[in-house]
């Protein structure tokens, strides 16, 4: 009979056998070997944390906030292209919305001039001569009908616009507000002017040549600005068959250095 201590198994071993070979069998791994461990093996690569927080924050955020800045411009860009008819509209709300008693004004006359501002801006998008037409004349009759003079910013963008449409009606307006007190009013005639004669209609029979005497006695204005518009309308809209003009610019090196920037002396030859 055998002995019942030969076939009890060591411990740690399943089979009598195991005395035989201290070695495990390819494939099996023993109780007491470890297993080889994943972190060791990635020792020194990227755990991928900084990917994950971009791929979950990162990321999203700038699409929210390129989303935001997306609609913002449109929002922008649709109020600044207000439909013309709506401003005009508005301005024809705007009499008497000037500076009050006490120097209080009222609230709706920084939204009129802006609705001036934003028409003579838009003018340049305006290719149909007839809206043209029908523009200049309302805002003429917006001029004469529902603006007082101390609404000098209002005037002021009105006379622009008038004069960046170039019709005919408008030219009497831009002339009268020439000889304003108001700074602002003459800033504003004298670039309704200026852009007049920048128009294709040049040469003597250019309709702007009638403001010629206005423009040359806005030579001497106190407001360096206005001076400086008047010498470059001049420029557009003088010839040098024009000797009073051309006397004015002789005398007048400021105006002449104007023009000497704005290639202007060419046509006038001063």
């Amino acid at each position: 009979m055998a002995d019942p201590e030969k076939i009890i198994p060591k411990p740690g071993s399943d089979s009598p056998c195991a005395d035989d070979s201290d070695a495990a069998p390819d494939g099996m791994i023993m109780p007491g070997d470890s297993e080889p461990s994943s972190t060791s093996n990635n020792k020194g690569k990227p755990r991928g944390v900084g990917r994950q927080v971009a791929q979950l924050v990162v990321i999203p955020a700038l699409i929210v906030v390129a989303s935001i800045a997306a609609a913002s411009l449109f929002v922008w860009v649709a109020s600044a292209r207000e439909n013309l008819e709506d401003q005009v509209i508005r301005l024809r709300g705007c009499g008497g919305s000037g500076p009050g008693p006490w120097g209080f004004q009222d609230p709706r006359y920084k939204d009129c001039w802006r609705a001036a501002f934003n028409i003579a801006s838009q003018i340049d998008q305006i290719q149909d001569p007839q809206q043209r037409a029908e523009l200049s004349e309302d805002l003429v009759s917006i001029l004469n009908e529902k603006v007082t003079s101390d609404e000098v910013l209002l005037l002021r963008w009105v006379l622009v616009a008038i004069g960046r449409l170039g019709q005919p009606g408008g030219l009497d307006v831009l002339m009268a507000s020439m000889d304003t007190a108001s700074v602002q009013v003459r800033q504003g005639a004298v670039e309704g002017l200026l852009a007049w004669s920048q128009h294709n209609r040049s040469g003597p029979q250019h309709p702007a040549r009638r403001s010629l005497a206005k423009l040359v006695k806005a030579l001497g204005d106190a407001e360096p600005l206005v001076a400086e518009r008047a010498a470059l309308a001049l420029g557009h809209l003088a010839t040098a068959q024009d000797a009073e003009v051309v006397a004015a610019l002789a005398c007048d090196a400021h105006a002449r250095a104007v023009l000497v920037g704005a290639r202007g002396t060419q046509r006038i030859g001063v």
